[in-house]
C-alpha cells in the first residue's frame, strides 16, 4: 500500500472503533484503508524479531517540533510504547498543525487499528509495518525510494542501510521457504515464493 499523497473537531480517542471514528470525523468522504495483504509476503516476513528490529529503527521525522506542539515528551522511534501511546490514545492531537495531523492519523489507522485487546502492544503494528515496506519493494522501490515514500505517507524514516538488511532477510526467509516447498512437492506454492523472491531481490 503508498499512499503516496498526504481544523475539524478533535477528541480524545481509545480503541480501534474511536481510531475510525476520529478519521471519519476529520474526513468523512475518506474512506479508510488498511495496508494491503498478500498470502506470499507473509512468508517474506521475516521472523519475529527481525520484524521487531527493523521497525525499532523507524523513526519520527521532525522528532522535536512533534514534542513540542505536543507539549509533551516522546521517544524518537516510532514504535516504541510512550509513542505507541500517544499515538493510540490520541490525546493533545488537536494541537497539531493540519499536514502533521494527517500524517499521524494516517499512521494510527493504518498500523494501530486492530481488535487485540493488548493493541498497541500486540504485534500487529509491527507486522502491519513489515507487509507495508514489502509492499513498496515488490513495486520495484528501492530502500533510498522507500524511506521516501514513508516520510511523505507517515512523517517516519529509517536509514537505507538498514532497509537493505531487512529486504536480505526477507529473501533469505523466501529462499528457505522455497527449499521447504520443494521438499514438500508443492511446485505452484514454490513458484509463488520465487517470484515473490525476485519482487525484493530485483
Amino acid at each position: 500500500m503508498v499512499r503516496g499523497t498526504a481544523g475539524p473537531a478533535l477528541f480524545a480517542f481509545r480503541g480501534s472503533h474511536s481510531l475510525r471514528s476520529l478519521r471519519t470525523a476529520l474526513d468523512p468522504n475518506r474512506a479508510h484503508s488498511e495496508p494491503r495483504d498478500r498470502d506470499v509476503f507473509r512468508l517474506a516476513a521475516p521472523t519475529s524479531s527481525n520484524a521487531v528490529a527493523i521497525t525499532d529503527k523507524i523513526y519520527v521525522k521532525n522528532h522535536r517540533q512533534l514534542a513540542s506542539q505536543l507539549e509533551t515528551n516522546i521517544p524518537k522511534g516510532a514504535f516504541k510504547g510512550a509513542t505507541l501511546d500517544v499515538l493510540f490514545q490520541g490525546e493533545g492531537l488537536e494541537k497539531l498543525d493540519e499536514a502533521t495531523q494527517e500524517r499521524v492519523l494516517d499512521f494510527s489507522s493504518d498500523f494501530l487499528d486492530c481488535d487485540c485487546d493488548n493493541n498497541p502492544y500486540c504485534g500487529c503494528p509491527e507486522r502491519k509495518f513489515v507487509r507495508y515496506l514489502l509492499e513498496l519493494r515488490a513495486q520495484g522501490l528501492g530502500p533510498d525510494a522507500i524511506v521516501d515514500v514513508m516520510t511523505d505517507d507517515y512523517m517516519v524514516y529509517a536509514y537505507s542501510g538498514d532497509v537493505l538488511s531487512f529486504l536480505d532477510s526477507g529473501v533469505r526467509t523466501l529462499e528457505a521457504a522455497e527449499g521447504l516447498a520443494e521438499v514438500e512437492g508443492s511446485d505452484e506454492t514454490r513458484a509463488e515464493i520465487r517470484q515473490a523472491k525476485r519482487d525484493l531481490a530485483k
